[in-house]
């Protein structure tokens, strides 16, 4: 199990990428990149969390909250904080 759960997190950290590797113009359309990467990087931490590989889960936890901290905002705060905390977990 945790080593198709592993492949399953590799397949969404992938993705991730993509959408961080997007360029555009306009900051706005960055947010949007950067908020769906923290989305599909959440599942591959929980995906790594339920294949007990937990170094890999809070590493991608931790990287979630740095996302959302450099994203500024009070929401984005919130967030990075919910990440960090699933990541001392």
């Amino acid at each position: 199990m945790a080593k198709a759960q592993k492949a399953k997190a590799e397949t969404f950290v992938a993705s991730a990428e993509k959408a961080l590797a997007k360029k555009s113009w306009f900051s706005s359309s960055r947010e949007k990149n950067v908020e769906e990467a923290c989305e599909v990087l959440l599942q591959a931490a929980n995906a790594y969390k339920v294949g007990g590989l937990n170094q890999e889960a809070g590493a991608t936890y931790m990287r979630v909250g740095k996302l959302y901290q450099e994203m500024n905002g009070d929401s984005n705060t919130n967030d990075a904080a919910k990440a960090y905390t699933q990541a001392g977990e």
